[in-house]
């Protein structure tokens, strides 16, 4: 077949298989894992988590379950399944080029019949009959969706790889008729190697009760019989149930049974047991015969004790397709699951119940002992504490003693010294950039230890009990300092006192480690009633040196300095200090964002608060009397405490720190996950947290110290052993995608937007020319919407994103690039509603027309109501101007463009807005409004919006359409609006729906024409994509036709290409009929696609995304001479 000569396709699949889409199936075998997306299987290095190969098993039927068995070195067989088939692969490991290489590891395969069904397979697992060195047989175990099991038989391939005999036998062997009340969706076989002369066997299986349930097989015949692998009478098999437990709060697709943990009880007879299910969790089971346990659960069954382990959530939105375990670590057990998100994750999960009150198990966790003759070991009269730069933790007691521990588990102690007044009253602050502890008292001194002195001195004193202590360094802008070979380290010190008073000293640090002067700041003044809370100090010049304060209310003030001060002097202030509201509660951290580049003038700095967010600001670093400007806002998903951020040391990620409720939590800002944490019980105690304490390991995090019930407690925080093998998406269905303007991207890596069902927006970037697997690269998680999104928009200069869901919900977003986070999304409007009480109404689509005057937004809602807005780019608002009606029928989508409207003397032509709107009843509605008016809009500001049931607006009332047309049968589902010529005012307006037909709708002044494609598409057609053109082609005179590639797709999972012939006379329209033909159709794996659109081009193919349950790349031809 390869050698025939055959035409090109106008579509194809892409070349590199570029596609997220749920995991429906995983399997580990040696160190080897086997996953299915779709119809492909793909082959990881389990160990290093490198991508090897692609295989695709089945033409149309997706992957459902995978098992694998070892029968050689190097060589596997691998049983695939989906649906009513079945199909054995050959697996060969080479360390040669063979096949397809990924590095050092090349790996070929062949594949076997695919064998076919009566009923739906759920469940298999594999054996060999013999166990010599040369097996021969090897047989499989399957269970169907009617509670049958059925035996498979094939023949082992010889050396040489021909296959010894082709035959397969299929039998019937046992059926369970209660063991659900419903489906069982998985079940697993777990025999106990310490007693291979038992006869029986522990079945597991779980299902749509929610349940997970124990079952006992026994085997009556003889031994080769055993193990549940028979094919002869059924009387050989008996089944029993042992016991059972509801597992999930919703259906429990997977279970799978670990070998027996003999080494953690040796005694007991018990076995490991991991289930995932719909809820996107993975739970560990500990299960016992009750015979060898003294306490059983009361919600289980009669023979069998079920205790809950371990609980994790590793996958967005719902849930865990597939999962596989195995047991290498004694107490752990390694899991690897597969969601719907298109993710891989692989986790060690404990085994047996945890005896400590870490949320992470993996940390350790110590409770600290105070020196001996320290108070023996009351450890109730801790006063204050701190982590230190090196790793150590200082600790002062009440007594006034304070002791430093070691570096190494905090086991020894070092004594520093005694002063009485810190028993009544200390502060405590680290320089985390030196080995240096700032310790202010009730007597208004102000103490200093540091490594190289390891004692307490003292530095300067203020009148006042000192409240608060703040410390930062001064970051350089300029490169001043770092070209003449200056290594002196600058740092400012803010000092709050109770009667009100705020002073600031400047502290400067040698290269060797030693304070070497410290000087006042005059004229430093904070009102009495604000709170500091956070500093940040920055040099804007040579002279010039700024102060950013953030204050318990959410305020910034700034104060700017001449400069630094060389001598006993202090440097004055240049002015008064404004201040500017950024947060709604407390500022906990202000830090600096810039890029590696030394000149870069570019500066941002990232704030973060107790109200749940971090904030990034542009500021006006040269004038301190400009505000600054918000261009990154998120909503984090822990919190709301947050205390503060720093930049990893390896990978220059953004780590964020604060509690969930019981629990101190990092958290990864670049890959949206926790990192780690631990349970001390909330904030509200005595806490301390360095991230940089002592190691440059990448997988340290920091040490955690707090005390509760009178015990000091410790923590060395790791991140989690959690290994993404592969990145995923969305959790729920993707409903719209948006790519952004080439202008903005570049062709390498292009920017793009998808909104789902789980109501997240989620920007990836695609990469063209990374070479790896997966090209799709999630950069950020917008959170704000309450319903998931129906449609998104980008402005024609790509800066900003629009984006609308159900309750009226539309917000613009206004997207930046920025260091350290790469991409910056702020909100900087939204959509008013008409009134306070307002029905849940869904904002289906938009429209944006975009000009130097204006730019104007049409809106169609679910409540079949039009309404037109200037969007205030200036003031971030929306201004309502012009409203229209449908009738009863739901709005689902619009469009949007300019037009001409000639007087009764048509002799002059106006300015006007053309708005057309598609409807659930299949029509097309038309409107005509003139917004375009200067007055109007100058006046838009004015337009008020009554709460009547007329919403009549500026007392006029809500325009009718001016005609509507019926294109379909049922509910238009998506639209295209195509203008054809500059010269000309013909539109080409193509839709499709629910009847499974494509309509072509040429609009021209006076005139219209229809052509409907019927039976389209095999089912519902959702999505629309302009592919190329329109082209114009010259027929000979002033005759010729506009060519336009459109692509269709829909339920049926197919991408059909389309091209449409305009016939068109000096530029417009005439009567001529339209000419559709099918240029092409590919099978695409997205189910349920909800967009489509272009993303790039390559040697004149159109690189096209789909989205719905997952996303794909495809290759479709574009417009060219050879296709005219």
């Amino acid at each position: 077949m390869s050698g025939e000569s055959k035409q090109p396709s106008a579509s194809q699949h892409h070349a590199n298989g570029d596609l997220i889409c749920p995991v429906t199936a995983v399997k580990i075998t040696a160190d080897l894992l086997f996953a299915a997306c779709g119809t492909n299987l793909l082959v990881f290095n389990l160990p290093t988590l490198q991508f090897l190969s692609s295989f695709q098993i089945f033409k149309w039927q997706a992957i459902h379950g995978i098992a694998s068995r070892e029968i050689e070195i190097n060589k596997l067989i691998v049983l695939v399944w989906g649906g009513y088939v079945a199909r054995f692969v050959r697996v060969c490991v080479h360390d040669e080029d063979v096949g397809v290489t990924k590095g050092t590891i090349c790996v070929s395969q062949r594949r076997f019949p695919t064998v076919k069904f009566d009923d739906r397979i759920l469940d298999a697992s594999l054996r060999i009959d013999d166990e010599s060195d040369a097996p021969s047989h090897l047989r499989a175990l399957l269970a169907t969706a009617h509670k049958a099991m059925w035996s498979l038989t094939m023949s082992l391939p010889n050396d040489d790889g021909s296959s010894i005999s082709s035959q397969i036998s299929s039998t019937c062997t046992a059926r369970i008729d209660t063991a659900h009340d419903g489906a069982v969706f998985g079940l697993d076989f777990h025999v106990d190697q310490a007693n291979s002369s038992d006869d029986s066997i522990v079945l597991t299986t779980c299902g749509d009760d929610r349940t997970i349930r124990v079952w006992e097989v026994q085997c009556r015949g003889s031994p080769e019989h055993r193990h549940g692998f028979m094919n002869k009478e059924k009387e050989l098999l008996a089944i029993d149930s042992k016991g059972w437990i509801r597992a999930h709060s919703s259906r429990v697709w997977r279970i799978r049974a670990v070998e027996r943990q003999g080494n953690l009880q040796p005694t007991s007879h018990s076995m490991a047991l991991v289930s995932a299910g719909e809820d996107a969790s993975c739970h560990v089971w500990q299960c016992a015969s009750s015979k060898h346990t003294k306490h059983t659960t009361t919600d289980i069954g009669r023979d069998a004790s079920i205790r809950h382990v371990y609980r994790a959530v590793e996958h967005s939105g719902k849930n865990i397709w597939a999962s596989d375990s195995q047991c290498v670590t004694p107490g752990l057990v390694h899991v690897t699951t597969g969601g719907a998100d298109g993710a891989i994750a692989s986790n060690a999960l404990p085994t047996a119940e945890l005896q400590s009150p870490l949320t992470d198990f993996r940390k350790q966790y110590q409770v600290l002992k105070l020196p001996p003759g320290a108070g023996a070991n009351d450890l109730r009269k801790v006063r204050n504490f701190t982590w230190t730069a090196s790793g150590s933790l200082l600790v002062l007691l009440e007594d006034g003693h304070a002791w430093t521990s070691n570096e190494e588990g905090q086991r020894s102690w070092t004594y520093i010294g005694h002063q009485q007044v810190l028993g009544r009253h200390s502060v405590l602050q680290a320089v985390v950039q030196e080995d240096i502890v700032l310790v202010g008292t009730a007597d208004g001194i102000v103490y200093t230890w540091t490594r190289k002195t390891r004692e307490l001195i003292e530095l300067f004193s203020i009148p006042g009990k000192i409240l608060s202590l703040l410390v930062n360094e001064v970051v350089d802008q300029t490169s001043a300092e770092h070209l003449s070979g200056v290594t002196d380290k600058h740092f400012v010190c803010l000092v709050r006192c109770l009667n009100g008073s705020t002073e600031a000293a400047e502290i400067t640090v040698n290269e060797a480690g030693y304070i070497t002067r410290s000087c006042p700041i005059q004229g430093l003044k904070l009102e009495s009633e604000i709170s500091p809370t956070s500093i940040m100090c920055t040099r804007t010049d040579s002279h010039s040196l700024q102060l950013l304060v953030g204050d318990r209310e959410g305020n910034i003030h700034r104060h700017c300095f001449s400069t630094l001060g060389k001598n006993d002097s202090a440097p004055p202030l240049k002015g008064p200090a404004p201040f500017q509201k950024v947060h709604e509660d407390a500022i906990t951290t202000i830090l600096l964002l810039r890029s590696d580049a030394l000149h870069n003038d570019h500066r941002y700095i990232l704030t973060t608060s107790r109200d749940g967010t971090y904030k990034v600001l542009s500021p006006s670093l040269y004038d301190h009397q400009k505000s600054m400007t918000v261009v990154q806002e998120q909503q984090l998903p822990f919190g709301p405490l947050i205390e503060g951020a720093f930049i990893s040391k390896g990978d220059r990620h953004l780590i964020l720190y604060g509690f969930q409720g019981n629990d101190f939590a990092v958290f990864d800002s670049h890959i949206d996950r926790i990192i780690a944490s631990v349970n001390c019980k909330g904030g509200h105690r005595l806490w301390s947290f360095s991230p940089n304490a002592g190691s440059n390991s990448d997988k340290f995090v920091g040490s955690f110290a707090w005390n509760t019930h009178g015990e000091l407690n410790v923590c060395r925080l790791e991140r989690s052993t959690q290994k993404t093998v592969l990145a995923g998406g969305h959790g729920r269905e993707i409903k719209s995608c948006a790519i952004q303007p080439p202008s903005v991207s570049t062709t390498s890596q292009r920017l793009f937007a998808t909104g789902a069902e789980d109501t997240t927006i989620r920007l990836f970037f695609y990469n063209t020319t990374s070479g790896s697997h997966n090209p799709f690269r999630c950069i950020r998680v917008i959170r704000k919407h309450n319903t998931g999104i129906q449609d998104l928009l980008w402005s024609r200069c790509g800066q900003y994103l629009l984006s609308c869901g159900g309750s009226e919900e539309l917000y613009i977003w206004r997207v930046s690039t920025l260091p350290v986070i790469e991409i910056g999304v702020r909100m900087v409007a939204s959509m008013p509603r008409l009134s306070e009480v307002s029905p849940d109404f869904r904002v289906t689509s938009f429209d944006l027309v975009e000009d130097e005057a204006a730019r104007l937004l049409a809106v169609c809602l679910s409540d079949s109501s039009v309404r037109l807005y200037r969007w205030d780019n200036a003031e971030s608002a929306l201004w309502l101007l012009w409203m229209g009606a449908y009738t009863s029928c739901c709005l689902t989508q619009i469009c949007m463009w300019k037009s001409t409207l000639n007087d009764s003397s048509e002799t002059e032509a106006a300015d006007c807005l053309s708005i057309v709107a598609t409807a659930t009843d299949g029509s097309l509605a038309h409107w005509t409004c003139n917004p375009l008016d200067p007055l109007v809009l100058r006046n838009a500001k004015s337009a008020r919006v009554s709460t009547d049931q007329e919403g009549s607006v500026e007392g006029g009332t809500v325009q009718p359409s001016d005609w509507t047309k019926r294109t379909h049968q049922n509910a238009i589902k998506c639209l295209l609006n195509i203008e054809l010529l500059l010269a000309s005012r013909a539109r080409l307006f193509v839709t499709a729906g629910d009847d499974n037909s494509i309509a072509f709708t040429i609009l021209a002044p006076d005139k219209m024409r229809v052509l409907r494609i019927p039976r389209a598409h095999a089912a519902s057609v959702t999505t629309l994509a302009l592919i190329d053109g329109p082209i114009m082609i010259q027929n000979g005179g002033d005759r010729g036709s506009a060519h336009v590639r459109v692509a269709s797709s829909g339920n049926d999972m197919h991408v059909k290409v389309w091209d449409v012939f305009i016939p068109l006379t000096d530029g417009d329209y005439g009567d001529e009929y339209v000419e559709v033909k099918k240029a092409g159709k590919v099978r695409t794996q997205i189910a349920d696609v909800g967009d489509m659109a272009v993303i790039g081009e390559v040697d004149g193919w159109r690189r096209v995304l789909i989205v719905g349950v997952g996303m794909e790349v495809i290759l479709v031809k574009g417009l060219t001479q050879d296709t005219l």
